[in-house]
């Protein structure tokens, strides 16, 4: 076997691998995010991280990957508030190569009770595409295929443990109780 071809098995283990585990999370939404470098917030965080181009004249600047990843984090925090949860998250940053802009790829946790409309309202950066989780859809692979490639950053969100216990807690408190038709009481 060459090099070449062990290099492409080893990647597509990888992949599977990271799909395969990605898969076994409760995932609530996949979200695909935009940069239109035009609103405040996006030049304010270019300015702050760097590698981000503003032109004179106002036009839209170039988000870098320190810029894309503070407005996500800027994002969750929002929902996080909304949701009353800790939110979990697996993020890749593609680098657009076709367009030549970044853009976001994720799934996303612990915003199972908040409606499409209001992800995509909290992201102010440029166009969302957001949808339901749905494990047959294989979004899982989409954004693992990712890790992968070349010039992608992918990040996990550092509060997994919690965020899952707090997912947990939420699903026994708010449980309906079970009717136990042998005395005509309840128990949980």
């Amino acid at each position: 076997m060459t090099d070449a071809a062990r290099e492409t098995t080893r990647r597509k283990r990888v992949h599977a691998e990271w799909a395969e585990w990605l898969g076994s999370l409760p995932w609530d939404h996949y979200a695909t995010l935009t940069f239109d470098g035009k609103s405040d917030r996006a030049r304010k965080e270019a300015k702050l991280s760097g590698p981000s181009k503003r032109t004179l004249d106002e036009k839209p600047i170039q988000i870098g990957p320190d810029a894309a990843r503070g407005m996500f984090n800027y994002w969750v925090r929002r929902l996080t508030q909304d949701a009353g949860l800790p939110l979990f998250w697996f993020v890749v940053l593609e680098d657009g190569a076709l367009l030549g802009r970044i853009h976001i790829h994720c799934l996303i946790g612990n915003t199972r009770e908040l409606l499409i409309e209001t992800l995509s309202a909290r992201w102010k950066f440029g166009f969302s595409r957001i949808s339901l989780y749905d494990p047959k859809r294989d979004a899982k692979r989409y954004v693992t295929k990712y890790v992968v490639k070349a010039l992608t950053q992918y990040d996990m969100s550092p509060n997994l443990e919690r965020a899952l216990a707090a997912r947990a807690i939420q699903q026994y408190a708010f449980r309906k109780p079970k009717r136990d038709h042998t005395n005509g009481g309840e128990h949980g």
